[in-house]
């Protein structure tokens, strides 16, 4: 029998799925508390993740950007509505994980997570030999072009400004996108970009914090950091200037500008 992790606040819509799932999965209830969650998931290692957003807030984001960074391996089913899964669908789009619409229907809800469990191995399969025939190959002319594309991290809050920049850049570059200054480091442990798109009016960890912070960790204190700012006028810029950016943009974000100051940066 597949096991289930639920995370999630304990309210009634959790109560609901857990007496969905019982008959044919085996159920392990978690909690929204990112300690318990770690402490249960590293005792025993689940086949699927249900995320029940419902009550969920902004203090929830760092359950998501943990279990892609700690548990890339296990998939991850978000259970919420429209307006429950907004505030953390960049989190689901970036992290390649699922999401679904509440249902009280047991057979859609244990047939979605069956769906996943599936889609979860044939993917882990077709990695697999992906990589051996790309091991008896030389690379194409697509995988040389691919792997000469320069890589550049976008950093805002703002998940409508990550996705507009994303759509300009995406056929020239490869894009990373982070909505905090904590989860751009996370991503800068994991892979260094060739420029960050930094948004300087970011709430709790603003931009001249995440640039200090970026400065300070090794691997990446010499990349060229942009800044992202929708306030424009004198005092504002000289007060981003004094920071030593490669440059600074304003928003909205003008594709030509755009583009000729990352050709700026980058050469």
């Amino acid at each position: 029998m597949k096991k289930v992790f639920i995370v999630s606040k304990f309210n009634n819509v959790v109560r609901q799925v857990y007496d969905m799932l019982l008959s044919d999965f085996d159920v392990r209830l978690g909690s929204d508390k990112l300690y318990v969650i770690q402490g249960i998931l590293d005792i025993e290692k689940p086949d699927l993740i249900l995320v029940i957003l419902n009550g969920f807030d902004s203090w929830h984001h760092n359950i998501f950007m943990k279990l892609n960074e700690v548990y890339p391996d296990i998939p991850v089913l978000c259970y919420g509505n429209v307006a429950e899964r907004e505030p953390f669908e960049m989190h689901i789009s970036t992290y390649g994980f699922h999401s679904m619409e509440p249902t009280s229907d047991s057979a859609v809800l244990n047939t979605t997570i069956l769906e996943v469990l599936s889609a979860s191995n044939s993917s882990e399969k077709a990695d697999e030999t992906s990589a051996q025939i790309s091991a008896a190959m030389p690379p194409s002319e697509d995988n040389k072009t691919e792997g000469t594309k320069k890589t550049i991290l976008l950093v805002d809050d703002e998940p409508v400004m990550l996705r507009a920049v994303r759509s300009l850049l995406q056929e020239k570059y490869k894009v990373l996108m982070s909505t905090s200054g904590t989860e751009a480091l996370i991503l800068l442990g994991k892979q260094i970009p060739d420029l960050i798109i930094l948004d300087y009016n970011m709430p709790v960890c603003d931009g001249r914090q995440t640039l200090k912070m970026i400065r300070e960790f090794e691997p990446a204190r010499n990349i060229p950091v942009v800044f992202l700012t929708g306030i424009g006028d004198k005092a504002h810029v000289e007060m981003i200037l004094k920071l030593n950016p490669a440059g600074y943009l304003l928003k909205p974000v003008n594709k030509k500008t755009l583009f000729n100051i990352i050709e700026e940066v980058l050469g």
